[in-house]
């Protein structure tokens, strides 16, 4: 065994996909990962730290760190977010765990650590799929894990008539774009507008009718996300689309603070499942939620789980 490192600018696009390879090859039973999100997510930002350890030429851990010092997001600013980190099952406890988190930490300057839950993430927590063995590990790091996320599916969900008939639902047109967003960042779902703005300004034809919303009298005031596996934008809550037969994603979702409590979010949630059952899904997947009884009632249930876990810069 000869263990060595390489740090962000002595990589090169083939070790990350070394990297990919060995996350697939040991974790995609379980999380698999395409070369498409893997691009997106990784490859092709920008603002990231990496270090790698090898085994002579082999590939046999990584960390990778992303940070957001050009968002608005000013909460992101504030932290340095773990992306993804693996060690090879044959490599554990010699170490290569412990340099690659000792290397978050001499990037991390005046920011909290956040495993997960980054712009274009791959979690939005730690999986509990790994109970017991990477939580407990962090914690002895001085990470805390706080509480509980959860991503739902449904093969059969179930739809429901509409409730409030003055709420028109259609797909969001490229001219009401702007609209959109304003009415996001106006309800302080910022990392929403963010994720608005990138869809907008990266999506091809694939990606098209991504947004619904809800319109009263011409004015946008709800909306929700789906998406399917035919996308070439990988969102999250379709990144396992290998997994399932035609997958879509849906959420997030959102109501204007004006329109609240007249069972328009309600609605919304029936219009998106049955645009995504017209366009061919057969197994939906609802992403990083805490309402599982407000979703029970659409016939979904808890898939995976994950802890939210982080490391203050006061530890």
């Amino acid at each position: 065994m000869n263990i060595t490192f390489k740090k962000t600018s002595d990589i090169k696009e083939n070790d990350l996909l070394n990297c990919l390879n060995l996350w697939n090859n040991e974790m995609g039973y379980v999380y698999p990962i395409s070369l498409n999100s893997f691009n997106q997510n990784i490859i092709n930002y920008c603002d990231k730290d990496i270090l790698i350890a090898f085994d002579y030429e082999k590939v046999v851990g990584f960390i990778f760190l992303k940070r957001f010092d050009e968002t608005s997001l000013v909460d992101y600013t504030n932290n340095l977010y773990i992306s993804l980190f693996y060690v090879s099952k044959k490599y554990r406890r010699v170490g290569i765990g412990t340099k690659l988190f000792d290397f978050a930490e001499e990037n991390r300057g005046n920011r909290d650590l956040i495993i997960g839950k980054d712009i274009d993430n791959f979690f939005p927590g730690v999986p509990t799929d790994f109970d017991n063995l990477t939580d407990v590990w962090l914690e002895k790091r001085g990470f805390v894990g706080k509480r509980y996320t959860h991503d739902l599916v449904s093969k059969n969900p179930t739809i429901y008539e509409l409730k409030n008939k003055k709420i028109v639902y259609q797909y969001c047109e490229d001219e009401q774009k702007d609209e959109l967003i304003e009415m996001i960042k106006a309800n302080n779902w910022m990392r929403w507008a963010v994720e608005a703005e990138l869809y907008f300004k990266n999506k091809k034809e694939n990606d098209n009718n991504a947004y619904i919303v809800g319109m009263d009298n011409g004015k946008i005031v709800a909306f929700s996300r789906i998406n399917t596996y035919k996308m070439d934008l990988s969102a999250y809550n379709v990144m396992w689309k290998e997994r399932f037969d035609c997958l879509g994603g849906f959420g997030p979702l959102g109501v204007d603070r004006n329109y609240r409590k007249q069972g328009i979010g309600f609605d919304m949630i029936s219009v998106s499942l049955k645009s995504l059952i017209e366009k061919g899904v057969k197994t939906i997947v609802l992403d990083w939620t805490g309402l599982m009884e407000l979703y029970a009632k659409f016939n979904f249930e808890v898939w995976k789980s994950y802890k939210y876990m982080s490391k203050s810069i006061l530890k």
